[in-house]
């Protein structure tokens, strides 16, 4: 966080049981997901109340959450996207922050694809997909992403933040893999689409 320069907060305290804590809760199937204290078996009212509580003391323009499968299919990903959905629902319309999904336009994955063939080494030993393979649920065509945010500095700063996470990511010139081996690149452009209240 402090790489990133972001503030951040544990949400604490809620319902008035003290503070609670929730583990990772990997991927459907793994043993991680049937652990008591899985995040996906969080209650997300409980949660969504903590995470208003929050939103109306900071009184921020935007909240920026997942989209509703979690990026790439991610279980805690997904309850994330419910609990933030579920709290600024019960923020009266007048008060509430935009709310805004990352997803990824078509036509970046493809050039990511690309740029990663030609500058991750074979030698490494992991996979690069090809412009043929499946997408992440979260890439989508061009026109349903309607905000762009590129910033040339961003890639040192995604960088040098994945570093500290070497549990879980293994970080190379401009790109990256997660425990799968599968590359991905640190581009330096964000999508977002806004939350349709009215669906």
């Amino acid at each position: 966080m402090s790489t990133l320069g972001v503030h951040h907060e544990f949400l604490g305290e809620y319902a008035g049981r003290g503070p609670r804590w929730w583990r990772d809760s990997g991927m459907v199937g793994s043993a991680a997901a049937a652990h008591a204290q899985a995040f996906t078996g969080a209650p997300v009212e409980e949660l969504a109340q903590a995470l208003r509580d929050r939103v109306l003391a900071l009184k921020p323009d935007i909240v920026l959450t997942y989209d509703p499968q979690g990026g790439y299919g991610h279980p805690d990903h997904i309850r994330t996207h419910d609990v933030t959905v579920s709290a600024l629902a019960g923020i009266p319309a007048s008060d509430r922050p935009r709310l805004f999904m990352v997803l990824t336009p078509k036509t970046w994955a493809q050039e990511d694809r690309d740029w990663l063939a030609h500058n991750v080494a074979a030698d490494l030993g992991w996979t690069i997909l090809t412009t043929d393979d499946d997408y992440a649920v979260s890439v989508v065509p061009d026109d349903e992403v309607e905000y762009e945010l590129v910033d040339p500095a961003a890639a040192h700063l995604q960088t040098e933040a994945l570093r500290y996470h070497r549990t879980q990511v293994t970080v190379g010139a401009g790109f990256y893999a997660l425990s799968n081996d599968i590359a991905a690149r640190l581009g330096e452009r964000e999508g977002y689409t806004e939350f349709d209240w009215d669906r």
